[in-house]
């Protein structure tokens, strides 16, 4: 069984504090436990006017903001965590803290910093095993599966809609590299990212990434 941890953890706060009701049971079994500390967000991409820059500068512009108001907002916790000797990932996409082995000390301090919004467990979630059917259909270039027509991608094909110049992401189980279909389209310039094993290189353990891929 494949076990994947999602990095939005559920916040479950109490009326006494921002610490779940999770964590706090976690923390009376164990010595230690895994959390996600979400801050109080300064939320300045609600008053960033990105309408009139080209479509890489907007995204540069939002990567900027966000990244920003991640260091601003998690600052405090990242020092407590740094001074608890323990691992810890701020996240630039949202406020968000991970922390491993944290004792009840360092979260009863997270939980007094007037910027943490609530503190909360790690959510692990089984991924099914993929059954084999039978053997596998070939796959042809004029075969198109019945999910992509459903989209309407036929009809956008025919108006020269081709998706040139256009990346496309998936966040999944990850992806075979190589795979037949995928192998030539990589893009090798920060298009991996694996945040549980850190490997360099595009890999599936379990299949369905690349299949959605």
């Amino acid at each position: 069984m494949v076990r994947i941890a999602s990095l939005a953890a559920a916040f479950t706060a109490t009326a006494a504090a921002t610490i779940s009701h999770r964590t706090l049971r976690e923390l009376e079994i164990a010595d230690e436990t895994e959390i996600m500390v979400r801050f109080v967000s300064p939320n300045s991409l609600a008053k960033l006017d990105t309408e009139s820059l080209p479509r890489e500068d907007r995204a540069l512009a939002v990567f900027s903001t966000l990244s920003a108001d991640s260091a601003i907002a998690t600052a405090a916790g990242v020092e407590l965590a740094k001074a608890a000797g323990v691992e810890y990932t701020a996240y630039w996409i949202d406020t968000l803290l991970y922390i491993k082995g944290a004792k009840k000390d360092l979260v009863d301090q997270l939980s007094g910093l007037p910027s943490v919004e609530s503190i909360g467990p790690v959510e692990v979630y089984d991924l099914p095993v993929i059954k084999e059917d039978g053997p596998h259909v070939a796959v042809t270039n004029s075969t198109v599966e019945w999910g992509v027509t459903i989209i309407g991608a036929p009809t956008a094909w025919a108006r020269g809609n081709k998706g040139k110049g256009i990346v496309v992401a998936s966040i999944d189980t990850g992806v075979r590299l190589t795979h037949e279909t995928l192998q030539t389209n990589f893009r090798s310039a920060n298009g991996w990212y694996e945040p549980s094993t850190k490997s360099k290189l595009p890999n599936d353990r379990h299949g369905h990434g690349t299949h959605v891929t």
